[in-house]
């Protein structure tokens, strides 16, 4: 296994402002709705308004990378779930720890769902598009789940609700 090459520091510069200006939109999002809500609002993550906008053209473009970043954070959960490596056989206690993490996982992401469903119908460029993220994302989950073979081999299609 060949090691991850290593990002050079204006690269790791750039992905640290976007996260800052990330975050900066849901403080501002929190306290404004969308629609009142200034680009140049989020200019508390300290940078210039060139930054910001180099970073998000418009305010759609942010919702959008808040939105990606909650089915992002759902989708390494499910990628754990999956994972055979970690997880080579699931039982009750290897569920149990999962749905725990998933929890937290989720709890530290509600500020962020929080304002990505309040602004979401505004900036979306369809309704119909949301959806399709939606369930694009939920097929991808399923896929992980049921589609190592090896994770079902031998297993009693009610073992888990037999295990004590």
């Amino acid at each position: 296994m060949e090691p991850t090459p290593r990002r050079n520091l204006r690269e790791e510069q750039k992905i640290l402002t976007h996260r800052r200006l990330l975050d900066a939109a849901v403080t501002v999002f929190t306290e404004k709705p969308f629609l009142d809500a200034r680009m140049e609002d989020t200019q508390a993550a300290g940078v210039t308004r060139a930054t910001v906008y180099a970073h998000f053209p418009s305010k759609a473009e942010i919702v959008d990378a808040l939105v990606d970043g909650v089915y992002g954070v759902v989708g390494e959960a499910y990628a754990d779930l999956a994972d055979l490596a970690a997880l080579p056989r699931w039982t009750r206690a290897g569920i149990r720890t999962w749905l725990d993490e998933a929890a937290t996982r989720r709890r530290e992401m509600a500020p962020v769902r929080r304002v990505a469903n309040a602004a979401a119908p505004a900036a979306l460029r369809s309704l119909g598009e949301g959806r399709v993220q939606y369930v694009e994302a939920h097929e991808r989950h399923v896929a992980m789940l049921v589609g190592p073979p090896e994770r079902w081999r031998g297993v009693d299609p009610g073992g888990l609700a037999n295990e004590r």
